[in-house]
């Protein structure tokens, strides 16, 4: 649904920066090849040490973009005399530099590595100790160990407050409370957030902007929707002032979701539109399909079909071309990794050998890994289209049970309503005919009770199992009264039974459980109403719970006409459970036996059976009692 998938996005600024950071770095490439020549011309007339040291650390940053292996190479010259010359600074930034540069190429091991390096060369100096614990936290993160990140945040933050940094202070506090958004602490998280607002010593920072976009997040989470606004147009405010056309895009369309939430369609169209228009200026696929999928729930939800299709298609178009862009990042990522290999190999076997042997060695390994890298090409090609195939396997076979389903539902409808449906036609003919006496119709009423009970219980059935089709049809837990439930549960159910003169006997062993309030009820509904239609006039029906461990059983006995063994495997085995009618005719769809088993299942129970054909039957399920 709108939002949700957004809410579990843990936001990074460290990640957030180095991407700008790399993007302005794209921008100026023809400036920094400029840059990269009068470098190296001047490194060739360099005699001292410190000099070249300088030089290479400003060739390193220079080459991070345009060619990774050459920039650590140099790096790590930097540091050889750094290392040399016990210049710490000069040595820790060299380490981090590496470290960032092995995050760009996606080998976050080596990334922990040389940030861990840079944390050992920097004990002493509180400044260095702060950015390698930073550069840290950000490695931690990228391999997915966020425990150890936010113990780095932690440190860092330490030693910001110790130097009065108050703009990093926020930073840190920031990345903590991103932490703990992450893992569902709401209330700690919007603290920390409102904490780094107030540590801010630069409001015109971004930063400013991010506390409010996460507060906005956080505060939808816990439904305060007005709270929510109001910082999502902090957000705003501050990206339309920098001129920041992408985010201003992506915040429109994060209030668009909040006024959705609060059924305000009106608000919600409004920054819908304005989304779209920011996004075009962007032409940013992923911005176009997430208010593509906006406007497509908004005017489903205002019964708008026409448009709903309308944008409903355009987010399938969308999300084909990010696939295509998908598999043009692999192709590309493979290209700089091989360019990295490349260039490495050539670099270090130019130092080991002369000219000639260089050559030779460098065509036969340039040869070697261009077979190699066609070779995982292929590879990679088939493994994508064995991949497809079986999601399109999977997706004929949603299909051939979506179609089934829709079968299913039509038969029931065409067999179990048309009589009804057909009956109350023709009553209500012979009424405006008057061709019926007052006798006559007191018969007739009194014999449509029990098949306009038969023919709500079905209508009510088919649209909860509709319900729990729906993807976004999901359990509310919650500790409930075993007794309650069971009252709640065949209360309206009574006038059937006393109907068949049936005895309903509670014998309940009372405790608490914790399940969803609503599928409980249902299951116990369609169990005891079943047991209501199979019985025979004058028995009784049991109702049984029993505390065992951890667990509440439930059973429903009945006195009734029982199945045979093949009705009795059917429901078992999750078949399709074949038509039967009550002892006084009363119709049935087969559905509600197929519901009892799907929502029990979203409890981690199965529904199990007791019958012989003419002894009765008993069914038995168990729910938790805790969480």
């Amino acid at each position: 649904m709108v939002y949700s998938s957004l809410n579990r996005i843990k936001y990074r600024f460290n990640g957030v920066l180095l991407a700008l950071f790399c993007l302005l770095l794209t921008n100026k490439l023809q400036a920094q090849s400029n840059k990269v020549d009068s470098l190296k011309q001047t490194l060739g007339y360099s005699q001292q040490d410190t000099t070249k040291g300088r030089l290479y650390f400003e060739l390193a940053k220079e080459l991070a973009q345009e060619s990774i292996s050459e920039s650590i190479d140099y790096y790590l010259q930097a540091k050889y005399i750094g290392t040399k010359y016990d210049d710490t600074l000069r040595v820790v930034n060299c380490l981090i530099g590496i470290s960032e540069l092995y995050i760009q190429l996606g080998e976050n091991d080596q990334a922990v590595v040389f940030a861990q390096k840079a944390l050992e060369n920097a004990k002493g100096n509180c400044e260095l100790t702060a950015r390698s614990n930073t550069q840290l936290s950000i490695s931690y993160f990228q391999l997915q160990e966020y425990e150890r990140s936010l113990e780095c945040d932690h440190q860092a933050l330490k030693c910001y407050t110790d130097l009065k940094d108050t703009l990093y202070i926020a930073y840190c506090i920031h990345n903590i409370g991103s932490y703990y958004f992450g893992i569902n602490e709401l209330d700690s998280a919007i603290n920390l957030y409102n904490r780094s607002l107030k540590e801010m010593s630069d409001k015109d920072d971004i930063l400013y902007a991010y506390n409010n976009n996460r507060l906005g997040f956080t505060f939808t989470n816990q439904q305060k929707y007005e709270k929510s606004i109001v910082c999502h147009n902090n957000a705003i405010a501050f990206y339309r002032d920098k001129n920041m056309v992408y985010e201003l895009a992506l915040e429109e369309n994060y209030l668009a979701s909040v006024y959705f939430m609060m059924k305000d369609f009106k608000n919600a169209f409004k920054y819908a539109e304005r989304a779209i228009e920011n996004a075009e200026e962007c032409n940013d696929f992923e911005l176009h399909k997430m208010n593509y999928n906006l406007l497509f729930d908004l005017y489903r939800i205002n019964n708008d079909y026409k448009n709903a299709l309308k944008y409903s298609l355009l987010e399938k178009a969308y999300s084909d071309s990010m696939d295509i862009e998908n598999k043009e990042s692999i192709i590309k990522s493979i290209k700089i990794r091989h360019e990295f290999n490349e260039q490495r190999t050539v670099l270090e076997t130019s130092k080991q050998s002369n000219i000639d042997l260089t050559n030779q060695r460098t065509k036969l390994i340039v040869f070697s890994l261009v077979s190699i890298i066609l070779l995982l090409g292929c590879i990679m090609v088939i493994l994508q289209k064995k991949k497809k195939h079986k999601r399109n396997q999977e997706l004929v076979l949603e299909l051939d049970h979506v179609n089934k389903s829709i079968k299913d539902l039509l038969s029931i409808i065409g067999h179990d309503l048309k009589d009804s449906v057909g009956n109350l036609k023709h009553f209500t003919q012979m009424m405006h005919l008057e061709l019926l006496d007052n006798k006559s119709i007191e018969d007739l009423v009194s014999s449509f009770v029990p098949m306009v009970d038969s023919t709500h219980g079905l209508l009510d059935t088919l649209l909860t199992w509709s319900r729990n089709n729906d993807d976004n049809f999901v359990s509310k837990k919650e500790q409930l009264s075993v007794a309650h439930i069971v009252k709640l549960s065949y209360s309206h159910l009574s006038h059937l039974a006393k109907s068949k003169k049936i005895k309903i006997v509670e014998d309940i062993e009372e405790a608490t459980m914790f399940v969803d309030k609503n599928m409980v009820q249902t299951v116990l509904r369609n169990l005891i109403s079943n047991a209501i239609k199979f019985s025979f006039t004058g028995s009784s029906i049991t109702i049984k719970s029993r505390v065992r461990e951890s667990h509440v059983d439930f059973s429903i006995i009945d006195e009734g006409i029982g199945m045979s063994e093949k009705q009795l495997g059917a429901i078992l085995n999750k078949e399709k459970i074949e038509h039967v009618d009550g002892t006084n005719g009363e119709s049935g769809s087969g559905l509600g036996l197929s519901l009892c088993i799907s929502f029990l299942e979203k409890h981690g129970a199965n529904l199990s059976a007791e019958s012989k054909k003419g002894e009765g039957s008993q069914f038995t399920f168990s729910v938790p009692m805790y969480t």
